[in-house]
């Protein structure tokens, strides 16, 4: 039996990966950031897997809070997905299979467990109003991966990082990368000061998710 732990970039699924080197039944798969190509990405990979092999599948990375009560550094799993309809309307994905393992899991430290809304794009931007006053994050690829596993009957969980909420934003230009690198890059070369606080902040998330996942596989050995 495997388990999949999905992340969308390069440095998320590097610090996936040198988090599990020493739990052999978590595999990485790294999806590219979107629903689009996350989508695509787990499809194609279950697709070459026998049938009934893939024990559970895990949507990795980092996610942002829409709300000061959860703060960066911090890591959610997932209470329900949503998906947003239009700029005013979401809606709750229905019949997902959670994994049921991780309601008794013994983490080493608090993950909280919260509603996430999973977006077609990166945003920065006040957000319109939710449909409940609960803490709300935010990412772009789970709810989609767990579309995915509902279609193969497999167990699915979200296990993300925090990486940015009201208090501590992303910069604009990081929410035009996945549709327009090139302006993105060009509004980075804008901003120097910004974007190398960005980095070097990006890079310390990033150990700190390295560190955080070994401690996690150590105690999700036996799933």
């Amino acid at each position: 039996m495997v388990n999949i732990v999905c992340a969308a970039t390069s440095f998320e699924a590097n610090a996936c990966s040198r988090g599990f080197k020493k739990v052999p039944s978590f595999k990485i798969l790294q999806t590219g950031m979107g629903p689009e190509r996350a989508t695509r990405a787990l499809r194609n990979e279950l697709s070459r897997l026998p049938y009934g092999t893939v024990q559970m599948v895990i949507s990795s990375g980092f996610a942002g809070s829409l709300s000061n009560e959860i703060k960066v550094g911090e890591w959610v799993c997932a209470s329900d997905l949503w998906l947003r309809k239009d700029q005013k309307n979401h809606q709750k994905l229905e019949q997902v299979l959670f994994q049921n393992a991780l309601a008794n899991w013994n983490a080493p430290f608090q993950i909280r467990s919260v509603p996430i809304l999973s977006l077609d794009e990166i945003q920065n931007t006040p957000f319109d109003p939710l449909p409940d006053d609960r803490p709300w994050c935010v990412d772009m690829e789970s709810a989609f991966l767990a579309k995915v596993c509902r279609e193969y009957e497999i167990p699915f969980a979200v296990l993300r990082m925090i990486s940015d909420s009201p208090e501590k934003p992303i910069p604009a230009f990081i929410s035009q990368f996945a549709n327009s690198p090139i302006e993105s890059i060009i509004s980075a070369l804008q901003n120097p000061a910004e974007s190398t606080s960005f980095v070097f902040r990006s890079a310390g998330q990033t150990r700190r998710m390295q560190r955080d996942w070994e401690e996690l596989s150590f105690t999700m050995s036996d799933f």
